[in-house]
């Protein structure tokens, strides 16, 4: 019986089998998505640096070339953060070749990255953001914009996990949030602010539908994809005269604001859903040089929102 050698794999059947592991893995799509992406460009460089040559994994997929990778990608001028981003793609797919015995082991050391205070959104921008519009005048995409933005300023939530979350995610008789699809697929629940409970009730007056639609939605009622959230929040912002519009701003503006105002580490991590410890240590390394004492709980969106007038709506 003829069997192929291990060692002649090519490089595109290896990764296929990569992708077959991650799916049986049940690894998310995003993340099958990012490490396509990371082994695309990956690819590109080794076709170029041997002249679309079919290349043998064994003989040409060594340490010399991922040395040369970072060198090629750092002459381009790319962010050390964007390295990182695709070298850990890289890593994870020639580990599993490894594994297999496709290519010679060999460690994948991430570059040193310089520790850099993000330009974040400032509190007058984000009381700005979470002013309420005129329900009067306002159009449902408005108004739904608006209560994305200020569950994120009172969650922290990706992205990810808000296009997710149901209905059903809601207990307002306990004031809880589960978070469904955090990034460890992790069941998590966090407390919902009296502020946020405030607005999602009057959100879901005018939004209506069953427990187990998605919570935030198009016109539609589908669940919105990655561009569309991006499009909102980037819409949204710039008709309210913010320049910003990264939506993970707002998760380091909730990190930041939980620690100077004396938020416990511990409790953090929890909140922003972190598997370690040493994740949430970075929010605490960049904002907690001046922590306040006192404090153990904070919520930006009750500390920009009035809380002496109960919001009201009428329901068409």
């Amino acid at each position: 019986m003829i069997t192929m050698q291990k060692s002649l794999i090519s490089l595109e059947d290896a990764m296929e089998e990569f992708v077959i592991d991650c799916k049986v893995r049940n690894l998310a799509k995003d993340t099958i998505s990012y490490y396509k992406q990371s082994f695309r460009h990956f690819s590109q460089y080794l076709k170029s640096v041997y002249e679309d040559k079919e290349i043998n994994m064994k003989e040409n997929i060594k340490k010399k070339i991922i040395d040369q990778y970072i060198l090629y990608m750092q002459e381009k001028q790319t962010k050390d953060v964007t390295i990182n981003n695709k070298l850990r793609g890289v890593r994870s797919i020639l580990y599993f070749f490894m594994q297999n015995d496709y290519i010679d082991t060999f460690k994948i050391k991430l570059i040193k990255e310089d520790e850099k205070m993000p330009s974040l959104y400032t509190t007058e921008e984000i009381a700005t953001l979470v002013k309420k519009p005129n329900i009067k005048t306002c159009t449902f995409a408005e108004y739904r914009s608006w209560v994305v933005i200020c569950f994120f300023v009172a969650t922290g939530v990706r992205s990810r996990t808000l296009r997710f979350m149901k209905i059903v995610d809601l207990d307002f008789e306990n004031q809880l949030i589960a978070l469904g699809t955090t990034k460890g697929r992790k069941q998590v629940s966090i407390p919902m602010s009296t502020t946020l409970k405030k607005i999602l009730l009057e959100y879901l007056k005018i939004r209506g539908g069953n427990e187990n639609d998605f919570l935030f939605c198009n016109l539609e009622g589908q669940q919105l994809t990655k561009d569309a959230l991006i499009h909102i929040v980037k819409n949204y912002n710039n008709k309210r005269g913010v320049k910003k519009t990264g939506i993970h701003l707002f998760r380091h503006f909730f990190a930041k604001n939980y620690i100077q105002n004396g938020g416990n580490a511990l409790k953090l991590q929890k909140l922003l859903a972190h598997r370690t410890l040493a994740q949430t240590q970075r929010y605490v390394d960049l904002y907690g040089q001046d922590l306040q004492q006192g404090f153990d709980e904070y919520n930006p969106l009750d500390q920009l929102s009035p809380n002496k007038e109960r919001i009201k709506m009428k329901v068409a």
